[in-house]
């Protein structure tokens, strides 16, 4: 669904027009407050359900929720950035891979070495199945289109504003806590569609999450990571190098809990990652579909019955 989905080309992505437009809105509305920051919040999802309820009634509720998913679900583009460091990896490219980097992290990788970027792509695979593909589809199935768009608007301007630094403690304080609040069972979600593709890993896995993944600064992600880390036989975390200020952008380093109980990934692990979205990714769809099947087989049923009847007599 993802891949057919992911495959239409059209320009400006709405995700980013929304970007665009939190941005312009940020620049109006900023002040180092919790109210203002609130409102900001309130009116970046309110304006994306709203939208979604209107696409469901005038589309009704199979298109919308299509064109919801393709909106919100960038478990494709994840992919294809993570192979495209993977070979510059593999070439010796570690300065383009390291800029390359910059798409999928936010800490610094100048100084990463290969089997370091290795682990920061495994790590942001195993946090964006989450993000971008469980999620978006939990939402579908919980509260369809305008679910599915409230969420990506929580997401992304929890990306944009949800910051621990100074410009963002305080207005950006709503937009990180919502977005904590509709990935919690989405985290865990993704912890059990892990099992399921690595039932002998199944007790180690959540041993994990409750011995390692909550020392992670961020539970939900931490929940992602250790699943993965301890499905694909490695571990990841430790030291990480973060900007903290946009304006300075200058550099501390976070102390992150080790997630796994392995060696720690190395470059070979990215394709053994990227196969594990995609059996989580063919799990998501099968959640989808099966929520939707009474919608899709009367929809289905409904168009052949309109099927055109040929005339065989002359």
């Amino acid at each position: 669904m993802d891949e057919l989905i992911s495959s239409m080309s059209i320009f400006p992505h709405p995700t980013a027009v929304f970007g665009r437009g939190m941005e312009w809105l940020e620049a109006k509305m900023w002040k180092d407050s919790k109210i203002r920051g609130s409102v900001y919040t309130a009116l970046g999802a309110g304006v994306c359900i709203g939208i979604g309820l209107v696409a469901e009634t005038l589309l009704g509720e199979l298109v919308s929720l299509g064109l919801a998913l393709w909106i919100a679900m960038g478990a494709k583009e994840l992919s294809d950035t993570a192979e495209k460091v993977y070979w510059l990896l593999k070439a010796g490219e570690l300065d383009q891979a390291r800029d390359l980097m910059k798409a999928l992290v936010g800490r610094d990788t100048q100084s990463l070495d290969a089997d370091q970027l290795a682990k920061a792509v495994v790590e942001s695979i195993a946090e964006n199945t989450t993000d971008a593909c469980v999620a978006p589809a939990f939402w579908g199935v919980v509260a369809r289109a305008p679910g599915i768009l409230g969420y990506r608007a929580i997401n992304t301007m929890d990306a944009m504003v949800g910051h621990h630094n100074t410009a963002y403690e305080r207005f950006g304080f709503t937009s990180a806590r919502l977005d904590d609040m509709a990935n919690w069972i989405p985290a865990r979600l993704t912890a059990l569609f892990v099992s399921m593709v690595h039932p002998a890993s199944t007790v180690a896995i959540w041993r994990s999450l409750k011995d390692q993944a909550l020392l992670h600064p961020s539970r939900n992600a931490g929940i992602s990571e250790a699943a993965f880390a301890v499905g694909l036989g490695v571990s990841v975390g430790g030291d990480e190098r973060y900007y903290v200020d946009d304006v300075s952008h200058g550099v501390v380093v976070r102390p992150q809990p080790k997630l796994g109980y392995h060696n720690s990934a190395q470059v070979e692990d990215i394709p053994r990652a990227l196969k594990l979205l995609t059996k989580v990714r063919s799990i998501v769809v099968a959640m989808v579909l099966f929520r939707f099947r009474r919608k899709i087989f009367l929809t289905v049923l409904t168009l052949i019955k309109r099927r055109p009847v040929v005339n065989e007599h002359i």
